[in-house]
C-alpha cells in the first residue's frame, strides 16, 4: 500500500496498464505527425529549390547510402539550399565514403 494513497494517480495495476497504453498511443500519434510535417516540409523546400539544384538532390536521393527517412531529406535539401553540399568529383565522393580510418 502506498504511504500516501490519495495521491496515487491509479487505484488498481489495471488503471495503471491503461494509462501507459493511452500514453504510448498518444506517443506515436505524435511522432507520426511530426516525421509526416517534415516529410511535407522538406519536399516544399526542394520544390522551391533551383531546377538544377533540385535534380542533382533528387539523384543524390536515388542513390544514397542513408536511411530514407524525413531528416535525411530535409538535411539534404538544406545543405544544398545553403552550399554545403558542393560538387565533388567521384573520387572525392569515394574518400567521404570510405570507412572511418581508412587512409586513401
Amino acid at each position: 500500500m502506498a504511504l500516501f494513497p490519495e495521491l496515487a494517480k491509479h487505484q488498481n495495476a489495471q488503471e495503471r496498464l491503461d494509462d501507459m497504453d493511452g500514453r504510448s498511443v498518444e506517443m506515436v500519434r505524435r511522432w507520426r505527425d511530426y516525421e509526416a510535417a517534415t516529410w511535407r516540409r522538406a519536399r516544399q523546400r526542394l520544390r522551391e529549390l533551383p531546377r538544377a539544384i533540385a535534380t542533382e538532390v533528387r539523384r543524390k536521393w536515388q542513390t544514397r547510402y542513408c536511411p530514407g527517412s524525413a531528416c535525411y531529406l530535409a538535411d539534404m535539401v538544406h545543405c544544398a539550399r545553403d552550399g554545403a553540399n558542393a560538387k565533388l568529383t567521384d573520387d572525392e565522393e569515394r574518400a567521404n565514403d570510405a570507412p572511418l580510418g581508412t587512409v586513401t
